[in-house]
Order: C-alpha cells, then structure tokens, then sequence
C-alpha cells in the first residue's frame, strides 16, 4: 500500500475512536475511554499520522482520558506576572500547565531608552 493511503487510514480512524473515546467519557465510562484513547494514539503512531497540538491537549499525557472540563479535568486560569492556564486530569492527577496570551503588551516594545543598562552620552554633563 502507499504511505499516503495508509496515512489517510491512520487519519480516520484516528479521528473515529476519538469521538467514541469523548462519547465514553461523557457517559462516565472513563476507564474505557482511556483505553479507547489509547488505541487511537497507537493507531495514529503507527500509521505515520502527525496529531496536531489542538487534539493532543484534548488528552491526559498519563492516562490517555480525554479532558472534559468538570467531567474529568479541572481548568484553572493564573495570572502571575503572565497568564498560565492549569489542566489538571481528575483522573490520575496529571498537572499541565499552558502559557497564556499576554495582554496590553508585546515582548520588546518598551523603549530602550528607559530601561537601557548603558548610559547614553553627552546626557550625563
């Protein structure tokens, strides 16, 4: 068979036991769900299928349950110094923590001149 064909197959099923997997959960059969996210991640490995960062973080790392806010994962927002949104898997307790938005300001906007280490010259005399 070709790469792409097999690839394309690893695709969709991926996908199908992903639904079935947030179907499980939903249902609050977690354990099977796991074990069904589990395959799904096996299936996309070994057919070459590259998951994207959307659907990964869908998942628990640990024990492959598909995170659903208050069915079976906590999300917290915290805000100290930038914000960070918390996922915690109810689960087995697996912490992942993402860098938020930063708001207002970009990195490297503010202005050399005030925050410069170096004094300029002539405007010391």
């Amino acid at each position: 068979m070709k790469k792409s064909l097999i690839k394309d197959l690893a695709r969709q099923r991926f996908y199908g036991l992903v639904d079935i997997a947030f179907r499980l959960a939903r249902e609050g059969k977690i354990d099977l769900a796991s074990e069904v996210g589990r395959q799904a991640f096996k299936v996309a490995k070994k057919g070459g299928y590259r998951v994207p960062r959307k659907v990964k973080r869908m998942f628990c790392r640990r024990c492959y349950v598909p995170l659903i806010p208050g069915i079976s994962s906590r999300v917290r927002i915290k805000n100290k110094g930038y914000p960070t949104i918390v996922v915690t898997c109810l689960n087995c307790g697996y912490i992942r923590r993402y860098p938020g938005k930063h708001e207002g300001t970009e990195r490297g906007t503010k202005s050399d001149e005030t925050h410069s280490p170096h004094r300029q010259e002539g405007s010391d005399r």
